[in-house]
């Protein structure tokens, strides 16, 4: 049975994203639903991670760190940019008596100098918040000594076309931003280093509302392993 007073911090604690097992019948009161499990089923990550350092980049509450440390990697840092995600996290690490460690750091100040590198970097449902996307991954090249685990809302055009690579989607507060196609994507994680891409599913895929648009396309989330040049 769980303790009183972590039901309490739980229910202090507005904007969960994650669904976390806490244990005793305790889930975390995540919006995402069951997303996390389905995507962490389609991102096929090896049973043991014994030996293995992992970045967990914009990780909310920590489902995918938590999930890293299960499997036995040797070194956990999860790092969000808002304070608010961090102290939920903060809740669920204590809850689970784990040992993953928590930054709240941008992904445009990476250093390898400063936080070293990861065997595995997971960037999941990030890079459609980008404001300087090139930038992001170099930076996150810069830090990956082995493979990285990327999340990337695509624009798939009903009629393709060879030269579509960037849609203009309008963002929720009036701001537009840049929506890549598959092979824009593709040719970013080239350009940044990353010399080997494998799909590893698709999800959410929703309609095309050609009354918005420019011309129709529909949009979905690719999951991608892109393994850095040797």
């Amino acid at each position: 049975m769980m303790h009183p007073s972590l039901q309490v911090e739980i229910a202090c604690q507005s904007d969960w994203f994650h669904c976390i097992d806490l244990g005793g019948g305790i889930c975390t009161p995540g919006s995402d639903g069951d997303h996390s499990r389905r995507k962490l089923d389609m991102m096929k990550m090896p049973e043991s991670l014994q030996g293995k350092r992992v970045l967990d980049v914009g990780c909310c509450e920590g489902f995918f760190s938590f999930d890293a440390e299960r499997r036995g990697a040797d070194r956990v840092l999860a790092v969000d940019t808002r304070p608010a995600a961090l102290v939920r996290l903060d809740i669920c690490r204590r809850a689970l008596k784990s040992k993953v460690e928590s930054l709240q750091l941008n992904v445009y100040d990476f250093d390898a100098k400063t936080m070293g590198t990861f065997d595995v970097v997971l960037f999941l449902a990030v890079f459609h918040h980008l404001r300087y996307p090139f930038l992001a991954l170099d930076k996150l090249a810069s830090i990956t000594s082995g493979s990285l685990l990327i999340e990337v809302v695509e624009a798939v055009p009903l009629v393709p076309a060879e030269d579509a690579l960037l849609v203009r989607r309008g963002g929720d507060r009036g701001q537009f931003k840049l929506l890549p196609t598959r092979s824009m994507i593709l040719l970013m994680l080239q350009n940044a280093g990353f010399g080997a891409t494998e799909i590893l599913g698709v999800h959410r895929r929703k309609p095309a509302d050609p009354s918005k648009q420019l011309f129709s396309y529909e949009q979905q989330r690719v999951v991608i392993r892109a393994t850095k040049n040797v």
